[in-house]
């Protein structure tokens, strides 16, 4: 009897944890900076995408040969982030590279973290990119 027991206790605490899980995982992020910015340049556009579950998109066209023309370069990396107060830590876990319109190649690398504050003013976003390291910079992205 009491086997039968502890196979019921442990199969209501497996199902009970499986069951947080998914809803933790699948909680939406509440924050203005969820959405799709971009930086358009003479020669290069680029696009952060902040998706409201937690993943996180960066796309970098490089057009070498114009606009008329698919992107000389199509850089993606790919991650999830959290955001605490005004701080968005970013996870780059894969970063893949397309040439001229080609299929898209995996980079070898090491996936990394990244520190941003942020502050959103109308339609701005003004990030300090790698805040709190000595090679910060800032950057302005207009929301799409």
């Amino acid at each position: 009897m009491k086997k039968y027991l502890f196979i019921a206790v442990a199969l209501v605490a497996s199902v009970l944890a499986f069951t947080s899980c998914k809803k933790d995982k699948d909680k939406d992020i509440d924050s203005p900076i969820v959405g799709t910015w971009s930086i358009i340049e003479q020669d290069m556009d680029y696009f952060i995408t902040f998706d409201g579950k937690g993943n996180y998109t960066y796309i970098n066209d490089y057009y070498m040969y114009g606009r008329d023309t698919v992107p000389h370069e199509h850089v993606v990396i790919k991650g999830s982030f959290t955001v605490d107060g005004d701080i968005i830590t970013v996870h780059n876990d894969s970063e893949t590279i397309s040439m001229d319109g080609g299929p898209a190649e995996e980079i070898e690398w090491e996936p990394y973290d990244e520190q941003m504050k942020y502050s959103i003013k109308g339609n701005t976003l003004h990030l300090v990119r790698e805040y709190g390291t000595e090679y910060s910079w800032e950057e302005d992205w207009t929301k799409q």
